[in-house]
């Protein structure tokens, strides 16, 4: 019998969903796999993971990548099947275990980093000094205007949205979202809510629809590879920079439904609420999105009003 992440996965791609008269992918899992999207969403990051360390390994690697392995790795990936065929090669003509073995060598100095890979990576811990102290770079507060063109393209209410970086009353993304209609939920790391420590099953049983913030920047690509893995459409405001660098993976694994919401004019923000933005923004922003743009169009042009 064929393992749940490749059912899931033909399934996907080959559109089962529609085909059995199901609107929505949603709907499908749920009544023929008995599932949650979010859920779904997991073994189909599971399967990319094991075809593409398969294919690296010159062998299958299933056994060896669980789910929890799986998602430890998929922010990783490209990186990671590189070193398993370098290594694979190495080895020449050597039985399958020992192949085995060294994949799981490389997966698990990738999910346990050393001590130096730590300290390089973006800490919450420091995030949360520097945003007491109010000087982080990363806490900048999002105008009324950059978010009236993502009303153009979320469904219409009722609709519960995460506000996952935001605060009630410091945050115009909930303003303006609460007064089109829209259930807002907030979380944010001021008040004792770490975005990264979120699971696809919490989320679920929040009952929210849509992720929605400005995240930090400097945890910018780890925000988008972890809001992939949770399974929900989102839009996160971000500066369009580089943003086929650092975004390539997680959107490649988001798949056709990830897309750009791209802004006709510079956004300036605040670093300090009630401020007046900060004047002639050195970058433009854009909204990255998962399921929220139309089928089939991966590139949508939002208008920036002069005020909103």
């Amino acid at each position: 019998m064929s393992a749940l992440h490749i059912l899931v996965h033909r399934a996907y791609v080959g559109k089962a969903h529609l085909a059995l008269g199901y609107a929505r992918w949603a709907d499908y899992v749920a009544s023929e796999f008995e599932m949650s999207r979010a859920r779904s969403y997991q073994l189909l990051g599971q399967h990319e993971v094991i075809t593409a360390l398969s294919r690296a390994a010159g062998t299958d690697v299933s056994d060896i990548v669980t789910e929890k392995v799986a998602r430890d790795i998929k922010p990783h990936l490209a990186a990671v099947s590189a070193e398993v065929a370098d290594r694979s090669r190495e080895l020449g003509d050597q039985d399958q275990d020992q192949i085995l073995t060294v994949v799981a060598e490389v997966l698990n100095a990738t999910r346990r980093p050393d001590a130096d890979r730590l300290n390089r990576m973006p800490s919450m811990a420091k995030l949360r000094a520097s945003q007491a102290r109010g000087n982080s770079t990363d806490l900048w507060y999002t105008p009324r205007t950059a978010v009236a063109p993502l009303l153009a393209i979320l469904p219409p209410p009722p609709l519960r949205v995460w506000a996952h970086a935001d605060v009630r009353g410091r945050s115009h993304i909930v303003d303006v979202l609460e007064e089109a209609g829209y259930d807002v939920v907030c979380s944010d790391l001021s008040t004792g809510q770490d975005f990264f420590t979120f699971t696809a099953a919490e989320v679920e049983a929040m009952g929210v629809d849509v992720a929605v913030t400005n995240p930090p920047y400097s945890v910018r690509r780890r925000w988008l590879a972890h809001l992939v893995d949770l399974g929900l459409p989102f839009a996160l405001l971000v500066p369009e920079t580089g943003v086929g660098e650092w975004a390539f993976e997680p959107l490649r694994t988001a798949g056709a439904e990830a897309g750009l919401l791209l802004l006709n004019r510079r956004i300036a923000f605040s670093q300090r609420w009630g401020e007046r933005p900060v004047g002639n923004p050195p970058f433009s922003s854009g909204w990255v999105c998962r399921g929220l743009l139309p089928a089939g169009q991966q590139l949508v042009f939002g208008e920036v009003p002069a005020t909103y």
